[in-house]
């Protein structure tokens, strides 16, 4: 059956032309059972396949629970090959981010996720690994866990740094992963998760608010969280007669980053009918809610709202986040500054500050680092922004490390990491380390005598700031280096690393949202071998589906991979033992990502 097709790269072009592929069928589907969270049992569904049978092909007879599944674990086994290929030829170092949580099924899960600045300056993000937790959750068990995931990835020794919360497993588990992983920077392989600090600071300083906040928080819940359609019906009501539209107020989860001020935000606008409806069914004074309890709450949503716009920023995955941490700090340290005389929040403000510094006092130094190649920024801006710090947050001399110290290792560390990627590439290629111009030109370049000694990293902090910010106001730093690769190819190298640093776990913590995606309302359970490749192979096709940069693979790759897989298997665990025995696949020496590119012409056209 010949049918036409719409031209994706040119929609207002004409209609090509296909022949109907039973084998392209089955895979476009089982992508589809997995992106939309739908159960494996789908295809058997009377109602899909009527549809089917309606509107495409009247001889179809559905695809069976195993048959899908079957092909879900054959095509993730496929990308999993892929990426493995990948990391073999890529030339930059990857960003770890891992957590541990609770899916849907019951069982404790560890996810890791890796981070990149592909070859063409886009930045990369792939679940690498979602591992049932089988024993307990010890640092051992989790740094045992990370390095099987690096190893089978062949990432050991590509990682630049890791970001987790700050567990304590979590923290031992870190000693035990950096001499195995021999990070080419020690002070930037351990990376704290700067939403879950900040999480932890907002969470000391509202407590002292939990009279009011507790009331408007129960009477949200009584309203929109029982279950109860006559309250939601009442609330619609009182809504129209205050001429505000419906909308439901956001549910406080205390484990969620910014629940909190999402439900203060959304209440503090529905005040009126919140407080009428409320207070009609309560018969206690005390708990009912007034103006001063109000009043504290729009003072408590105004104070936090540049935490909110900070966590959410943390949380970003693909953009750059770590190089805009100091700034951050600076804007919180200077609503402490601000409010610190407030009589409201006199008391709270010496808590979050305590709390604040604990973690963010001495300033770590990946963050100096990263903001250093912020061309907006650099050296005098760095320098200032510590400033401020020190100044908002009244850190006193005696206080280490002091206010000189600390600006004057901005420069001192970044240079340090610089020369060890110089030694790299002296090391991979050797016959760059010396000008060819004779034993005259040689002497001088020993000696500093010529101009072409001064290294990158000194002539770009010599330049002078540039904007990176496009018409709509959003940073392009990522754009501003992939255009000067060219001039500073070096330093370049060692920013594409930095700036793949991840501020936070949320990424990792993302997994698990996805996992709940996966289970859904649609299925009861789903075994813990099915969902780990479920939640791995959504990830890879919504990655492949941002078209971030990330070559694909043509039917001659797709061939290599079926012969070393043979036969599909029903069974997730017998393809996790196959996968985990399988080779790294054989990539040619020198091979380039870019040359990956024009050779494999796709496998996977979304």
């Amino acid at each position: 059956m010949v049918q036409g097709e719409l031209n994706t790269s040119n929609p207002s072009g004409p209609l090509t032309h296909r022949t109907y592929n039973k084998d392209r069928d089955r895979e476009n589907f089982a992508k589809m059972v997995v992106v939309c969270g739908l159960p494996f049992s789908f295809g058997e569904h009377p109602g899909f396949i009527a549809y089917i049978r309606d509107t495409y092909n009247p001889s179809f007879k559905g695809l069976s629970r195993s048959m899908v599944k079957r092909d879900i674990f054959e095509f993730q086994e496929k990308h999993c090959q892929y990426l493995r290929a990948y990391f073999e030829i890529m030339d930059c170092r990857v960003a770890i981010t891992t957590d541990m949580g609770r899916s849907p099924n019951g069982f404790d899960y560890l996810t890791v996720t890796a981070h990149w600045i592909d070859y063409n300056w886009n930045l990369q993000k792939r679940i690498i690994g979602y591992k049932i937790c089988q024993k307990k959750k010890t640092g051992m068990y989790i740094a045992t866990t990370v390095l099987e995931i690096l190893d089978f990835f062949g990432l050991c020794d590509k990682v630049i740094s890791i970001t987790l919360d700050n567990a304590s497993a979590n923290l031992n588990a870190i000693n035990m992963l950096e001499p195995r992983l021999c990070p080419i920077s020690k002070y930037a392989f351990h990376v704290r998760c700067a939403a879950h600090i900040l999480n932890l600071v907002v969470s000391d300083g509202v407590k002292l608010f939990e009279n009011s906040c507790d009331k408007v928080d129960n009477a949200c819940f009584y309203i929109f969280h029982m279950n109860s359609s006559s309250r939601i019906n009442q609330f619609k009501e009182l809504c129209n007669a205050c001429k505000l539209p419906f909308r439901k107020v956001p549910k406080h989860v205390k484990t969620r980053w910014n629940s909190f001020y999402e439900m203060l935000e959304v209440a503090y606008t529905y005040k009126e009918p919140i407080t009428m409806q409320f207070n009609s069914h309560n018969a206690y004074p005390e708990f009912k809610l007034n103006d001063s309890d109000w009043n504290e709450v729009n003072e408590l949503r105004i104070f936090l709202k540049s935490f909110y716009d900070a966590t959410k920023f943390f949380s970003g995955m693909y953009y750059p986040t770590i190089s805009e941490i100091l700034i951050h700090i600076c804007e919180i340290s200077y609503i402490f500054a601000e409010y610190k005389t407030h009589e409201l929040f006199t008391i709270a403000i010496e808590v979050m500050i305590t709390k604040f510094k604990k973690y963010f006092f001495s300033i770590p130094q990946i963050y100096l680092t990263a903001i250093l190649f912020n061309p907006e920024y650099k050296e005098y801006g760095a320098k200032a922004l510590v400033e401020c710090i020190y100044q908002n947050l009244d850190i006193k001399p005696e206080e280490t490390p002091d206010l000189v110290t600390c600006q004057n290792s901005i420069k001192l560390l970044a240079k340090e990491m610089y020369d060890k990627y110089c030694s790299l590439d002296n090391v991979e290629n050797p016959q760059m380390s010396m000008p060819q111009v004779g034993a005259h030109g040689r002497v001088k370049h020993k000696l500093g005598l010529d101009s072409s000694n001064k290294c990158e990293f000194v002539k770009y902090l010599e330049q002078g700031s540039d904007n990176i910010t496009n018409d709509e106001g959003i940073p392009q730093l990522l754009n501003w280096w992939r255009a000067r690769g060219t001039q500073f190819p070096k330093l370049s190298r060692m920013v594409k690393d930095v700036l793949a640093i991840q501020g936070s776990s949320v990424a990792s913590e993302a997994a698990f949202s996805a996992a709940r995606f996966q289970i859904g309302d649609l299925r009861y359970s789903l075994a813990e071998d099915s969902l780990e490749i479920s939640v791995l192979f959504r990830d890879w096709i919504n990655a492949e589906r941002r078209n971030q940069g990330l070559p694909k693979l043509d039917s001659q790759f797709e061939l290599f991979i079926d012969s070393a897989i043979g036969c599909g298997s029903d069974d997730g665990m017998e393809l996790q033992d196959r996968q985990r025995a399988l080779p790294r696949p054989v990539v040619e020496y020198g091979q380039s990502i870019a040359e990956l590119e024009k050779e494999f012409t796709g496998l996977y056209n979304y």
